[in-house]
């Protein structure tokens, strides 16, 4: 008799539980965290962000170095015309007559410097010796250069070159430019009552004209 009534109760606690649990909620339960400790919260999931795409170099723009830039285009260039040919050939005359005038008024400068008071034939052997050394490879090139060259003429040390020179000076120095030379291709002249350069006195003498003996 008691064992009924316990397996009755039991059955009745059984039903009661079943039919509670059927009227409930669906899972998930609440949890309530202990006293004195974090709740814990459900991880939730994270959105995937896609891969950032590796930086594609820069393109050169058209008129740089790089794969789009263009081959600049060379100017065109207009043929001569006959006008500016003749302004051309006009600029070159004009040009060539300003260093000629400017040879021969240095090279007159020179001349009498150092040839004032010989004959005439002696100063333009001066000047062709000038102008033998332009042609040496072992002298500068140009009139000034050689003129200039330091330690070469006693006209220029001393000061003499600056004196204005005379006409008969300026014809010598156009005849030594336009090829006139008495001395037979000297390179050198001294005056030996003056000259105190042992070394000159070892060149040999080509000609002597006034007080100038002249060697190469």
């Amino acid at each position: 008799m008691v064992l009924a009534r316990k397996n009755s109760r039991l059955l009745f606690l059984t039903l009661t539980a079943v039919i509670t649990m059927w009227g409930l909620a669906p899972w998930p339960l609440t949890i309530r965290p202990r006293p004195g400790r974090s709740p814990v919260v459900p991880a939730r999931p994270v959105p995937m962000r896609p891969l950032p795409r590796p930086a594609s170099p820069p393109m050169a723009s058209r008129g740089q170095n790089g794969p789009q830039a263009t081959t600049p285009r060379a100017q065109a260039v207009s043929p001569p015309t006959a006008e500016t040919t003749a302004q051309a050939a006009a600029a070159a005359r004009t040009a060539a007559r300003q260093r000629y005038l400017n040879n021969v008024y240095l090279l007159a400068h020179l001349i009498h410097g150092e040839a004032r008071g010989e004959p005439y034939l002696g100063q333009v052997a001066v000047g062709a010796v000038v102008m033998n050394r332009v042609e040496s490879p072992f002298f500068p090139n140009t009139i000034p250069e050689v003129i200039f060259q330091p330690g070469a003429f006693d006209a220029v040390i001393d000061g003499q070159i600056y004196l204005l020179p005379d006409e008969e000076a300026i014809r010598a120095a156009k005849a030594a430019i336009a090829g006139w030379d008495p001395t037979g291709g000297a390179l050198y002249y001294y005056n030996p009552a003056k000259t105190t350069n042992e070394w000159i006195w070892t060149r040999p003498v080509v000609v002597v004209i006034g007080n100038h003996y002249f060697a190469r």
